[in-house]
């Protein structure tokens, strides 16, 4: 059932707006992160997308319903879900940005990413 739900929420959710390729952003922010290490940990960041706690509470906030535990954030297919939620539901907000300004709101939701680390993204997504 919670896969039933997770795909058609990802299948439902407007078309990523202003990036032509959601899935391309992700395999930027997976190369920054972990350079594609889903053992990498760095304190309560774990994963591919080096994932908080705070990203699985906030996914589940958007599906309105607990389909994600702390521990799938160690899972590629289902942290890079994580992230299309992610992404899609903030996407209303932020249409007008670059992949690599995207990138940096995985690092700082709210805005304000260091310039070095929207610089690394943009030299990944090259």
């Amino acid at each position: 059932m919670k896969k039933l739900v997770c795909a058609l929420i990802l299948f439902t959710t407007p078309i990523f707006a202003q990036s032509n390729n959601l899935d391309r952003v992700i395999g930027a922010l997976i190369k920054v992160e972990s350079n594609g290490n889903s053992k990498a940990r760095n304190g309560n960041a774990v994963g591919i997308l080096q994932m908080k706690p705070a990203m699985v509470k906030e996914v589940n906030r958007i599906l309105k319903k607990n389909i994600y535990a702390l521990d799938d954030r160690w899972d590629k297919g289902k942290s890079i879900e994580m992230a299309k939620v992610f992404f899609n539901y903030w996407m209303k907000h932020w249409h007008k940005m670059t992949d690599a300004e995207l990138c940096g709101r995985w690092m700082m939701p709210n805005g304000g990413a260091p310039k070095w680390y929207i610089e690394r993204c943009a030299k990944e997504l090259k």
